[in-house]
């Protein structure tokens, strides 16, 4: 009886910290649990810059990249589709970090005042300002 009423009152410590925190960030407990799975916003930077390269390369070379790093594949379907979106997401951000620097060989390859379609939107888009 002794342990239950202790854990009934670290319960309820917990509780009071909690809410104090909450308190003291300035949001209700109701705010804080009102996140919706519809709030999930995933960006189009992130989408075509990150998941979709990610997901590329771990499709073409899941399998390699798998023994390389020494993982073994879960035997769930769930859990497949779980580990392919979290592997594209880190593969994609590393292919980003690899490839940002690339975009200043773009500006030697293919300099600004030649390009064309560059300088037709900057023209297009100078008139709307």
């Amino acid at each position: 009886m002794g342990s239950s009423a202790t854990s009934r009152g670290a319960i309820k410590r917990n509780r009071e910290g909690v809410a104090g925190y909450l308190k003291s960030v300035g949001k209700t407990e109701q705010e804080t649990m009102a996140y919706k799975p519809g709030d999930f916003f995933i960006g189009v930077i992130d989408f075509f810059g990150i998941l979709v390269p990610g997901a590329v390369l771990l499709y073409l070379q899941g399998k390699s990249l798998v023994q390389l790093v020494g993982l073994k594949l879960p035997d769930d379907q769930a859990a497949q589709w779980v580990a392919f979106a979290v592997g594209s997401y880190v593969l994609g951000n590393f292919l980003l970090w690899f490839g940002a620097p690339l975009d200043c060989l773009l500006r030697l390859y293919c300099p600004e005042h030649k390009d064309s379609l560059y300088n037709k939107v900057k023209d297009i888009l100078s008139i709307c300002r």
